[in-house]
């Protein structure tokens, strides 16, 4: 393997790693608040 092959995989690596943590993150931050709607609309019934 090349030095450019090393540099291209490790490029890939850390874009996929800042995807999956910004996919997480948005995740929870998107659950949160639906599950605290939820809660307040149990609280009104």
């Amino acid at each position: 393997m090349q030095v450019w092959q090393y540099v291209v995989i490790a490029m890939a690596v850390v874009i996929v790693a800042v995807l999956a943590l910004s996919v997480r993150q948005f995740i929870i931050g998107w659950k949160t608040p639906v599950e605290e709607r939820t809660a307040e609309k149990s609280k009104k019934l």
